[in-house]
């Protein structure tokens, strides 16, 4: 940027930048915690044998790879208008990960 440049970004145009320049390194390390525990969850979705929890997880998995993956480019992570879709595809994962195994979905 020169220095008559008036254009002030508001965000670094990429979730892992701007969560280490807000929270620090730390908050960056919980963060790669939350997504490598969200990645046990889904693994124990497809270790259930129920072929419907299989199917529903891994969409969730993928929109959740997917907001990742425009997050190399984008700063959605903080955006009250984005992030909602994340934070709930995370949430049902742990949740499905976690439900008493009943037998096969109805």
């Amino acid at each position: 940027r020169g220095p008559s440049d008036t254009i002030r970004s508001a965000y670094a145009h990429n979730h892992y930048l701007q969560l280490a320049a807000e929270g620090g390194l730390l908050s960056l390390a919980e963060f790669g915690w939350l997504l490598a525990a969200t990645a046990r969850a889904w693994s124990t979705t497809l270790r259930s044998g129920d072929p419907w929890l299989s199917r529903v997880s891994t969409g969730l998995w993928c929109s959740v790879v997917g907001f990742l993956t425009i997050g190399l480019l984008e700063s959605a992570l903080y955006s009250s208008h984005t992030n909602l879709g994340f934070w709930m595809w995370i949430g049902v994962l742990h949740g499905l990960a976690n439900r008493p195994l009943t037998g096969k979905a109805t």
